[in-house]
């Protein structure tokens, strides 16, 4: 069996492939406009050098687990670009974003006008309006974090299902995401997530974790305020 490690840089991606015996190093150009080409293109080349030639899917039946880390996230937040978010979360959090006093996300990762909270039941107008909103502030990168959603995120997929009814992939042009994880842990990991490789490369559109579109063709890049 195999393990791959993959580290997506600006500039270059590097993979690492291991057998117990040998290691492979891969490298391949890095595709701003879309992280998983430059991704899937390690595992095709270590495919190739391994012997398995344009059998991607032989390789990977071999692969235990895939380990990816990248530089991407941490240059974004050091020089303040990426993608403009925008939070849908419950009325009366809109602040401390369920922690205990004024969140320090607010200013730094988002402007706080573009947190926006929702009632307790949504109707679709509340959220469309509330979209519409952030929109005209240039938000092209929407979150839907509510409380009591974890595990059960169905009420964050119902709002989800309402925004993508209205503003297909193309107009969003970045993805609309669920939060996945509890609402304290909000300021520990990126909004967004993408569909597992296995379930990507199976051509599947939704994400196996959390039921949500988060995994579509997105583009990267990390939020700023």
């Amino acid at each position: 069996m195999y393990t791959v490690d993959i580290d997506t840089g600006g500039t270059m991606t590097d993979g690492l492939v291991a057998d117990g015996s040998q290691l492979h190093a891969i490298k391949v150009d890095t595709t701003p406009h879309d992280y998983t080409v430059s991704f899937r293109q390690v595992l095709v080349e270590a495919a190739r050098a391994l012997g398995h030639g344009e059998d991607l899917s032989g390789f990977l039946d071999q692969v235990s687990f895939i380990r990816w880390s990248s530089t991407i996230t941490s240059n974004a937040l050091g020089e303040g670009k990426g993608a403009k978010i925008g939070l849908l979360v419950r009325a009366g959090h809109e602040n401390d974003l369920y922690g205990d006093g004024a969140s320090p996300a607010l200013g730094a990762l988002v402007a706080e006008h573009n947190v926006i909270g929702l009632p307790e039941k949504p109707e679709a107008v509340d959220i469309l309006a509330a979209v519409k909103k952030l929109f005209e502030e240039g938000v092209r990168r929407i979150c839907v974090s509510l409380d009591g959603a974890f595990p059960d995120n169905t009420a964050e997929r119902d709002v989800a299902g309402v925004i993508e009814g209205q503003y297909p992939d193309h107009y969003l042009g970045a993805p609309l995401s669920c939060a996945r994880w509890p609402p304290g842990y909000l300021l520990a990991y990126p909004v967004g997530h993408r569909v597992p490789w296995r379930g990507r490369r199976r051509g599947r559109g939704w994400c196996r974790r959390c039921g949500c579109r988060a995994g579509r063709g997105r583009r990267s890049g990390w939020p700023r305020s």
